[in-house]
């Protein structure tokens, strides 16, 4: 069955939100400010590392410090490449490995496998500069500078992963809000990476070519490079704890089995055309709507406001935001759907900060009132006066 409403270009004064999460939600049959968010579960999944978590630094060719030297908190390593490739001085907490036979070896081959399955994680939106995000899996595909104070805020168990295809530039700081981890947060670099003077960057980075930290640069998690050098001048990089090790099984080792690499449309996708905004500017959601065992579904959109006022856009019928909190499209997907759901105009007195949207599917005609509403999807963006 065709779709009724996804697709609909909407003039009322709202926006949305972004995160990548599968919740559910109560609704309420009352107003639009009635409704709440149970505890999520993000689509962001950590990276397994393996013998790469116990590395602060770890690199395949070369590793220069210059300056005063540079001080890791836990081990480093160099493969292929040898002990004469290190050079400059370092103060190093853990071991050093260096060589093809030794334990950095190992940590290479867990490291690309890492950074292979950050690649292919289905991607909450697009980064696009935006200085305050919630857990997800945030995506620039060319190259990317970021100036400024990058804000992480969620609970302990909450990821980010950032899925950059080129080359970054991060100068500032990164700083983690709530109970947001340093070792939940994930980088994934398609090329180069440059940390810039003084700044205070966060999480695993994982590139595949060249990784500088310029001078006064700290880090409070891994630095990786998968296929060249490390080039610091007076850092600190305090590697994250590394795991329990986990027991060397006494039988035989088991056959992995192969396992199929989700697709967008495996589960739900919600994206926008830019995560940070100004009034007057065109903002574009775009959905990818799972089959749901070929039954027909309704599909919303929740916005709530940064002071957690929640709006919807305006249906076909004419329902005003805040009356009912949704914009409401009746689908049958026999196969997974993906297309834009709404196209929005940020009003001129719209309220700054971060605000969220929240794609949710009912049974056809089921009443909103019912609590059987399921959060499929959500994202956030970044509204700036």
């Amino acid at each position: 069955m065709k779709p009724k409403v996804i697709g609909v270009a909407i003039a009322s004064c709202i926006l949305v939100l972004a995160g990548a999460a599968i919740l559910s939600l109560a609704w309420s049959h009352q107003t639009g400010n009635d409704i709440e968010f149970s505890p999520a579960i993000r689509m962001a999944t950590a990276p397994s590392l393996g013998a790469a978590a116990s590395f602060s630094v770890l690199a395949a060719l070369s590793m220069s410090a210059a300056g005063p030297g540079t001080t890791v908190s836990g081990d480093l390593g160099l493969s292929p490449g040898l002990e004469i490739s290190r050079t400059g001085p370092w103060t190093v907490g853990g071991t050093q490995y260096f060589g093809p036979l030794s334990l950095a070896a190992t940590a290479q081959a867990d490291a690309l496998s890492a950074f292979n399955n950050m690649a292919v994680l289905p991607s909450s939106g697009v980064w696009g500069g935006a200085v305050s995000l919630g857990p997800g899996v945030w995506t620039e595909a060319s190259d990317t500078t970021f100036t400024g104070t990058l804000t992480l805020s969620g609970a302990s168990g909450d990821i980010w992963v950032f899925q950059i295809g080129r080359d970054m530039t991060f100068t500032g700081s990164v700083i983690m809000a709530g109970n947001a981890q340093p070792c939940n947060v994930f980088w994934q670099i398609g090329r180069d990476v440059t940390i810039a003077l003084n700044s205070t960057f966060v999480g695993t980075l994982i590139a595949s070519r060249d990784v500088t930290l310029v001078s006064g640069a700290t880090v409070n998690g891994r630095i990786i490079s998968l296929n060249s050098s490390l080039t610091t001048d007076g850092n600190t990089i305090s590697g994250c704890a590394a795991p329990a090790p986990t027991p060397t099984p006494t039988g035989p080792t088991p056959t992995p089995t192969a396992t199929a690499t989700p697709s967008a449309c495996d589960e739900a996708v919600l994206s926008l055309s830019t995560q940070v905004v100004s009034p007057g500017q065109e903002l574009k959601f775009f959905g990818c709507i799972p089959a749901f065992g070929g039954q027909a579904v309704d599909v919303y959109l929740v916005l709530m406001s940064p002071t957690g006022v929640v709006f919807s856009a305006i249906s076909p019928d004419g329902i005003a935001p805040g009356i009912h909190p949704y914009a409401r499209g009746i689908i049958n997907p026999a196969t997974c759907k993906c297309r834009d759901l709404l196209t929005h105009v940020v009003c001129a007195n719209v309220q700054t900060g971060v605000w969220t949207v929240v794609m949710a599917v009912l049974p056809a005609g089921a009443a909103p009132k019912e609590g059987n509403a399921i959060a499929i999807a959500t994202t956030t963006v970044v509204v700036k006066g």
